[in-house]
């Protein structure tokens, strides 16, 4: 049963692709007719009127090099305006980046201050802890000196 499902989705698999290809010929063939006919009519024209063809082929020369003109200028003009973006984009991201500097400086320099604050304030105890130790030395020196002088 299984494998009589797997050849009918091949068959339908393969039928499909048939039918495309056979609209891809269709197509060519149609393509390929169209293509005739135009050859047709061009030796046509060409067997007809060779002057309105070498009109037609100077008005097509002049009409390409109007349109390289156009082409370039166009090209100046997006060279132009996409220079112009990246000097916009540049002086946006100066500024972004001054604004992140000012702001970076501005916190160093909290920090370097919570930092002085702290050294003082070590400093300060320290120099307390230091006369806390002397007059606990001083305490500590009278009271043995009382205490000889009660023996």
């Amino acid at each position: 049963m299984l494998l009589r499902q797997e050849l009918e989705e091949k068959l339908r698999s393969q039928t499909k692709e048939l039918a495309s290809e056979q609209r891809s010929a269709n197509a060519m063939k149609k393509a390929l007719a169209s293509a005739r006919d135009e050859l047709a009519a061009a030796q046509e024209l060409g067997r007809s009127d060779c002057d309105n063809l070498r009109t037609a082929q100077q008005a097509a020369k002049r009409d390409i090099k109007a349109a390289e003109r156009m082409a370039d200028q166009a090209n100046h003009a997006a060279r132009a305006e996409c220079e112009w973006r990246i000097g916009e984009m540049r002086a946006k991201m100066q500024a972004e980046l001054r604004e992140q500097l000012d702001a970076l400086q501005v916190s160093m320099e909290a920090e370097a201050r919570r930092a002085d604050a702290a050294e003082a304030e070590r400093s300060r105890l320290y120099d307390k802890m230091e006369g806390i130790m002397r007059t606990r030395e001083g305490l500590i020196d009278a009271l043995a000196e009382a205490q000889r002088k009660r023996e």
